[in-house]
Order: structure tokens, then C-alpha cells, then sequence
């Protein structure tokens, strides 16, 4: 076998350990989740920040956004602690990815229209109202997050999570 990004075992050891020993990690974590209004006001993930959410440094890993006690997305990040500021404080729709989908979903429930660019409906005042509630709503949640080095791993336990978790309304995996 050839590794694969660092990988150090076979895909097979990685569908059937790994990926469940991660998932059973998450949910551990998700039984202790950190509130989002953590990050609520941060510029970056400060000593502060990383304090408030128990952690020593920022890290690579995958996080999930709960609301009510059921996740509704997760995510991956090389920084996960300057993502998660990032989503409930950004003021674009580049960094702020996530309010901006569900910010479409409720703008246009059968789906936004062709041809409309993301810039041009940040230019509008009634969607930019609706990206910023949907930052609220977001702050408002919880998260949980998992620190996992290898990105093979980490690319791979994104999807195989937001199956289980049953995040597929929001989660995407399609290619721009």
C-alpha cells in the first residue's frame, strides 16, 4: 500500500476504526458542547477565546453547529477555532459561508434564482438583513469540535459524520 496525505494505514482501517473512533469522540463532545456566543465578537482565536472554549491552541479538526440538541452542519478547518469566529462574525459571505446558505434557504425557499451572484445579493439590504439573523441564529447554538491531524482522515470523517449526524440538508460535498 501506498500512503495516501499522510495517511498511515489503509482505507479499510480507516472506514472501519478510525472513522467510528472519531465519531464516538464527537459525540462525546457533543454532550459537552461549547456555546457559539463564544466566538460572538472575536477577531480571531485569541488567548481568550481559546480559553473560553477549553482548548490550548487553535487546531485541525471538524466541528458541528447544534441547534436544540441536533446538529444541523458540520464543518472542517485547519483552524477551527478562527472558522467558528468566522461564521458567527464575518461580514462576508466568503467567510461567513454558512449563514449565507441558510440565509438563501429562507430569502428564496424554492431556491435562489439563476444567475444571481453572491455579491449582488450581499448588495441587497432585505438578504444582507437575513444574512446577519442567520449569524444571530448561529451564535445562538452550540458547537462541539474534534481535532483530527491527518487530512486524509479529516476530509473523509466530513462526510462520513454529516452522515451520521443526518446534516445532508446543509452539507454539501459538490465541487465549485
Amino acid at each position: 500500500m501506498t500512503p495516501v496525505d499522510g495517511a498511515r494505514t489503509s482505507f479499510h482501517e480507516i472506514a472501519t476504526r478510525l472513522l467510528p473512533a472519531h465519531l464516538q469522540r464527537l459525540r462525546e463532545a457533543m454532550r459537552t458542547p461549547v456555546p457559539a456566543a463564544t466566538f460572538l465578537g472575536a477577531t480571531t482565536a485569541s488567548r481568550v477565546v481559546r480559553e473560553r472554549a477549553g482548548v490550548e491552541s487553535d487546531f485541525r479538526g471538524l466541528y458541528v453547529f447544534i441547534e436544540q440538541g441536533k446538529p444541523l452542519y458540520v464543518g472542517i478547518s485547519r483552524k477551527v477555532l478562527s472558522r467558528l469566529v468566522q461564521h458567527v462574525n464575518a461580514p462576508s459571505h466568503f467567510s461567513a459561508s454558512l449563514a449565507y446558505r441558510l440565509a438563501c434557504r429562507e430569502h428564496w425557499p424554492g431556491g435562489m434564482p439563476r444567475g444571481r451572484k453572491r455579491a449582488q445579493n450581499m448588495d441587497d439590504g432585505g438578504f444582507l438583513e437575513r444574512f446577519k439573523d442567520q449569524q444571530r441564529r448561529l451564535s445562538a447554538m452550540d458547537v462541539a469540535f474534534v481535532q483530527i491531524d491527518c487530512d486524509l482522515e479529516l476530509y473523509l470523517f466530513e462526510v462520513y459524520a454529516a452522515m451520521q449526524l443526518g446534516t445532508g440538508a446543509l452539507n454539501s460535498f459538490r465541487t465549485h
